[in-house]
Protein backbone atom coordinates (compact mmCIF):
# COMPACT_ATOMS: atom_id res chain seq x y z
CA UNK A 1 0.00 0.00 0.00
CA UNK A 2 2.92 2.35 0.72
CA UNK A 3 4.08 1.69 -2.85
CA UNK A 4 0.60 2.62 -4.15
CA UNK A 5 -0.01 -0.84 -5.56
CA UNK A 6 -3.51 -2.13 -6.19
CA UNK A 7 -4.17 -4.79 -3.57
CA UNK A 8 -7.09 -7.08 -2.78
CA UNK A 9 -7.57 -9.74 -0.11
CA UNK A 10 -9.47 -13.00 -0.43
CA UNK A 11 -10.23 -15.20 2.53
CA UNK A 12 -11.26 -18.82 2.57
CA UNK A 13 -11.24 -18.92 6.36
CA UNK A 14 -14.93 -19.47 6.90
CA UNK A 15 -14.25 -21.89 9.77
CA UNK A 16 -12.93 -19.57 12.46
CA UNK A 17 -15.60 -17.47 14.12
CA UNK A 18 -15.46 -13.86 12.88
CA UNK A 19 -12.34 -14.47 10.74
CA UNK A 20 -13.97 -13.01 7.65
CA UNK A 21 -15.27 -10.01 9.58
CA UNK A 22 -11.79 -9.36 10.96
CA UNK A 23 -10.25 -9.30 7.49
CA UNK A 24 -13.08 -7.16 6.16
CA UNK A 25 -12.34 -4.67 8.94
CA UNK A 26 -8.63 -4.61 8.00
CA UNK A 27 -9.61 -4.15 4.36
CA UNK A 28 -11.90 -1.25 5.23
CA UNK A 29 -9.14 0.42 7.28
CA UNK A 30 -6.67 0.01 4.42
CA UNK A 31 -9.18 0.89 1.71
CA UNK A 32 -8.84 -2.40 -0.17
CA UNK A 33 -11.48 -4.91 -1.25
CA UNK A 34 -11.94 -8.17 0.64
CA UNK A 35 -13.82 -11.12 -0.82
CA UNK A 36 -14.88 -14.39 0.81
CA UNK A 37 -14.39 -17.69 -1.01
CA UNK A 38 -16.81 -20.16 0.52
CA UNK A 39 -15.39 -23.04 -1.53
CA UNK A 40 -12.56 -23.94 -3.88
CA UNK A 41 -15.01 -23.54 -6.74
CA UNK A 42 -15.48 -19.85 -5.86
CA UNK A 43 -11.81 -18.95 -6.06
CA UNK A 44 -11.39 -18.87 -9.85
CA UNK A 45 -14.18 -16.34 -10.32
CA UNK A 46 -12.96 -14.16 -7.47
CA UNK A 47 -9.38 -14.15 -8.77
CA UNK A 48 -10.62 -13.33 -12.28
CA UNK A 49 -12.44 -10.33 -10.82
CA UNK A 50 -9.13 -9.01 -9.44
CA UNK A 51 -6.86 -9.98 -12.32
CA UNK A 52 -5.78 -6.34 -12.79
CA UNK A 53 -4.55 -6.01 -9.22
CA UNK A 54 -0.83 -5.82 -8.51
CA UNK A 55 -1.21 -8.13 -5.51
CA UNK A 56 -3.95 -10.45 -4.30
CA UNK A 57 -3.43 -11.90 -0.84
CA UNK A 58 -5.25 -15.15 -0.20
CA UNK A 59 -5.88 -16.27 3.37
CA UNK A 60 -6.72 -19.93 3.91
CA UNK A 61 -8.14 -21.47 7.03
CA UNK A 62 -5.69 -22.94 9.51
CA UNK A 63 -5.38 -26.65 8.93
CA UNK A 64 -4.20 -29.53 11.07
CA UNK A 65 -1.08 -31.23 9.73
CA UNK A 66 -2.50 -34.46 11.18
CA UNK A 67 -5.61 -34.43 8.99
CA UNK A 68 -5.14 -35.97 5.55
CA UNK A 69 -8.63 -34.76 4.64
CA UNK A 70 -7.87 -31.13 5.54
CA UNK A 71 -4.54 -31.22 3.70
CA UNK A 72 -6.30 -32.61 0.65
CA UNK A 73 -8.87 -29.77 0.84
CA UNK A 74 -6.02 -27.25 1.03
CA UNK A 75 -4.26 -28.86 -1.93
CA UNK A 76 -7.49 -28.75 -3.95
CA UNK A 77 -8.03 -25.10 -3.03
CA UNK A 78 -4.45 -24.00 -3.81
CA UNK A 79 -4.47 -25.87 -7.14
CA UNK A 80 -7.16 -23.44 -8.35
CA UNK A 81 -5.18 -20.30 -7.50
CA UNK A 82 -2.01 -20.39 -9.61
CA UNK A 83 -0.31 -18.73 -6.63
CA UNK A 84 3.08 -17.12 -7.17
CA UNK A 85 4.08 -17.71 -3.56
CA UNK A 86 2.76 -19.83 -0.72
CA UNK A 87 3.68 -18.71 2.79
CA UNK A 88 3.38 -21.16 5.68
CA UNK A 89 2.48 -19.33 8.90
CA UNK A 90 3.59 -20.89 12.19
CA UNK A 91 3.78 -19.77 15.79
CA UNK A 92 7.32 -19.34 17.12
CA UNK A 93 6.09 -20.98 20.33
CA UNK A 94 5.53 -24.33 18.57
CA UNK A 95 7.93 -27.11 19.57
CA UNK A 96 10.79 -27.54 17.10
CA UNK A 97 10.00 -31.16 16.18
CA UNK A 98 6.35 -30.21 15.66
CA UNK A 99 7.50 -27.41 13.33
CA UNK A 100 9.48 -29.95 11.30
CA UNK A 101 6.42 -32.18 11.03
CA UNK A 102 4.22 -29.22 10.04
CA UNK A 103 6.59 -28.23 7.23
CA UNK A 104 6.89 -31.81 6.02
CA UNK A 105 3.14 -32.43 6.04
CA UNK A 106 2.12 -29.12 4.46
CA UNK A 107 5.03 -29.31 2.04
CA UNK A 108 3.76 -32.67 0.82
CA UNK A 109 0.39 -31.06 0.01
CA UNK A 110 1.39 -27.66 -1.40
CA UNK A 111 4.69 -26.08 -2.50
CA UNK A 112 5.80 -23.87 0.40
CA UNK A 113 7.90 -20.95 -0.86
CA UNK A 114 8.26 -18.91 2.32
CA UNK A 115 7.63 -18.96 6.04
CA UNK A 116 6.09 -16.43 8.40
CA UNK A 117 6.48 -16.76 12.16
CA UNK A 118 4.05 -15.24 14.63
CA UNK A 119 4.25 -14.75 18.39
CA UNK A 120 7.95 -13.91 18.63
CA UNK A 121 6.93 -11.80 21.62
CA UNK A 122 5.79 -14.97 23.42
CA UNK A 123 9.09 -16.84 23.36
CA UNK A 124 12.75 -16.22 24.13
CA UNK A 125 14.11 -18.94 21.85
CA UNK A 126 14.49 -18.22 18.15
CA UNK A 127 17.08 -20.77 17.01
CA UNK A 128 14.38 -23.03 15.57
CA UNK A 129 13.60 -20.40 12.94
CA UNK A 130 17.19 -20.36 11.72
CA UNK A 131 17.41 -24.16 11.79
CA UNK A 132 14.22 -24.55 9.77
CA UNK A 133 15.34 -22.00 7.20
CA UNK A 134 18.63 -23.84 6.85
CA UNK A 135 17.31 -27.41 6.89
CA UNK A 136 14.40 -26.85 4.50
CA UNK A 137 15.87 -24.03 2.42
CA UNK A 138 12.69 -21.99 2.83
CA UNK A 139 13.25 -18.26 3.29
CA UNK A 140 11.60 -16.24 6.03
CA UNK A 141 9.39 -13.49 4.65
CA UNK A 142 8.07 -11.90 7.85
CA UNK A 143 7.75 -12.35 11.56
CA UNK A 144 5.31 -10.88 14.03
CA UNK A 145 6.50 -9.52 17.37
CA UNK A 146 3.05 -8.68 18.74
CA UNK A 147 -0.58 -8.22 17.80
CA UNK A 148 -0.50 -4.65 16.48
CA UNK A 149 -0.96 -4.81 12.72
CA UNK A 150 0.99 -3.66 10.82
CA UNK A 151 3.41 -2.23 13.41
CA UNK A 152 4.46 -5.60 14.84
CA UNK A 153 4.97 -7.27 11.46
CA UNK A 154 8.64 -7.11 10.49
CA UNK A 155 10.68 -8.05 7.47
CA UNK A 156 13.53 -10.26 8.62
CA UNK A 157 16.79 -8.38 8.74
CA UNK A 158 19.93 -10.40 9.41
CA UNK A 159 21.07 -8.14 12.24
CA UNK A 160 17.69 -8.10 13.98
CA UNK A 161 17.25 -11.86 13.71
CA UNK A 162 20.84 -12.49 14.87
CA UNK A 163 20.27 -10.28 17.91
CA UNK A 164 17.11 -12.18 18.81
CA UNK A 165 18.84 -15.56 18.49
CA UNK A 166 21.91 -14.59 20.52
CA UNK A 167 20.08 -12.55 23.16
Amino acid sequence: LMERKKVAMVTADTYRIAATEQLKTYGKIMGIPVEVADSAEDISGILAKYKNMDLVLLDTAGRSPSSDEQLEELKHFISRTQADEIHLVMSATTKYFDMIRIIERFGSAVPINRMIFTKLDETRYYGAILNLMNNFQIPLSYYATGQNVPDDLESPEIQSLAERITR
